[in-house]
C-alpha cells in the first residue's frame, strides 16, 4: 500500500483558499478514517492512524493526520506547538483524548483514497467547533 506525505504547506494553503465549493466541501469534510500513514523519519514504514478530511474536491483529498494521544510536554518542545487538542474527541468517535498533528498533511488523489479506505475504516464526524478550531490553528501554524 502506498503512503502519501506532503511537506509543501504553501501548496496546501492554496488548495484550501481557492476552494469554490465551500458548502459541499463542508458537508463532506469533518469525516475521520483510519489510514496507513508513513512515519516522518522512516517513510518505508507506516502505521494505521486516524486522519481527518480537511478538504475534498473532484481530484484530490487533503488529509490531516488527526491524532496522537501524547499530550503536549511541559515545558513545550518544538513539535508540541503543532498539537491541536480535539476537545470533543468522544463525539468524533475516538477512544481516548487526542490531539491533531497540525503540521502533518497528506494530499492524495481522490481515486486512490476511495480505493484504499473501506467502510470499516470510518471513525466518525468531527464536531464543527473542533473542526473550525483545527482549520484556524493549522493555517496559523503555517506562518511559523
Amino acid at each position: 500500500m502506498e503512503n502519501y506525505c506532503l511537506n509543501e504547506i504553501t501548496k496546501i494553503t492554496n488548495i484550501l483558499l481557492r476552494s469554490r465549493k465551500k458548502i459541499s466541501n463542508e458537508a463532506r469534510s469533518r469525516r475521520s478514517f483510519y489510514f496507513e500513514v508513513a512515519y516522518e523519519d522512516d517513510p518505508n514504514h507506516s502505521k494505521r492512524r486516524p486522519v481527518l478530511i480537511l478538504h475534498e474536491d473532484d481530484e484530490n483529498v487533503l488529509l490531516l493526520v488527526a491524532t496522537t494521544t501524547k499530550e503536549r510536554n511541559n515545558p513545550l518542545k518544538p513539535h508540541d506547538y503543532y498539537k491541536i487538542p480535539i476537545l470533543n474527541w468522544r463525539k468524533t468517535g475516538l477512544r481516548e483524548a487526542s490531539w491533531c498533528k497540525g503540521k502533518r498533511l497528506i494530499q492524495i488523489p481522490r481515486s486512490d483514497f476511495e480505493s484504499l479506505v473501506k467502510e470499516t475504516d470510518y471513525i466518525g464526524r468531527m464536531h464543527p467547533v473542533d473542526f473550525n478550531h483545527i482549520k484556524i490553528e493549522q493555517l496559523h501554524n503555517e506562518k511559523k
